[in-house]
């Protein structure tokens, strides 16, 4: 299995959802690749690794999420939602984007009306610029196998701004505390895998006013710094509301400043 995935890596034809097994080869060798390894060892196999093939495997991995910046923190954009079976209790996890813990207990309490038949409705958040605010709940399960094991997950994934509520409907086997503790993590793990976690930064806004002679020149001069673009209307200029990281803006003040004292265009900061 792993060289005919590496195989599909290497020639650019594995695309879309990967599957868990196979997600689990790709940290398998990642870790190794952090270890300055050259070599794999999984299960009886040994094998020797080619560079062009870590390369194709370390990109593919950061385009999916499965390597990430640990300077930076991470999020959801939209709310997501799995659920699993586990010995006929179902395990429904719910994901969505809070700012405040005021938004986390919100979210935490709709969610737990919309299921109030439910056996538990178990939860955790994470909030803060830098993840330092956050609370979890076993909500009725037995102490630490819950509430505690999803704010693991969410931590281990360098998240912040975030909460997850897992819904349990017991099936009429108890799991023990193991058992409870592996099917809350894999709840929020599962989801978390849904798509690739939005990287956190901060940004600023700046508002240019452009020519539509010279528009397209700084779209390509700015185009690897836009992180988005909140506004653009067209009259007899062009005036956008670019987002850009605050760590690029020094390179970027400079640039406009330029181009403003020739005239081809205007900016200023938005407070």
């Amino acid at each position: 299995m792993f060289w005919s995935l590496a195989s599909m890596v290497l020639h650019g034809r594995l695309c879309g959802r990967v599957e868990r097994c196979q997600i689990i080869y790709l940290k398998a060798l990642i870790k190794l690749l952090l270890f300055g390894q050259g070599f794999f060892c999984l299960g009886e196999s040994v094998g020797i690794i080619e560079p062009f093939i870590l390369c194709r495997f370390i990109l593919y991995a950061e385009q999916e999420g499965l390597i990430m910046d640990m300077n930076f923190f991470y999020s959801i954009k939209h709310q997501r939602i799995t659920d699993i079976k586990i010995k006929r209790s179902v395990f429904i996890c719910t994901m969505k984007y809070v700012e405040s813990i005021d938004e986390a207990k919100t979210f935490i309490s709709t969610i737990a009306k919309e299921n109030h038949t439910a056996t538990h409705n178990c939860w955790a958040y994470i909030v803060g610029e830098k993840g330092d605010i956050f609370h979890s709940s076993d909500a009725g399960e037995p102490s630490d196998t819950a509430g505690k094991p999803m704010l693991n997950i969410l931590q281990r994934h360098g998240m912040t701004n975030v909460a997850a509520v897992v819904t349990r409907h017991f099936g009429g086997v108890k799991l023990g505390v193991r058992g409870l503790i592996d099917a809350y993590s894999e709840s929020v793990s599962r989801t978390i895998e849904l798509k690739k976690l939005r990287k956190l930064v901060q940004t600023i806004q700046v508002c240019v006013e452009v020519s539509y002679e010279f528009n397209d020149t700084l779209q390509n001069l700015i185009k690897n710094f836009i992180v988005g673009v909140q506004k653009t209307d067209y009259s007899d200029k062009i005036v956008h509301i670019f987002e850009f990281e605050d760590k690029n803006f020094k390179k970027l003040d400079k640039l406009f400043s330029e181009y403003q004292s020739r005239g081809f265009l205007k900016f200023s900061v938005i407070e």
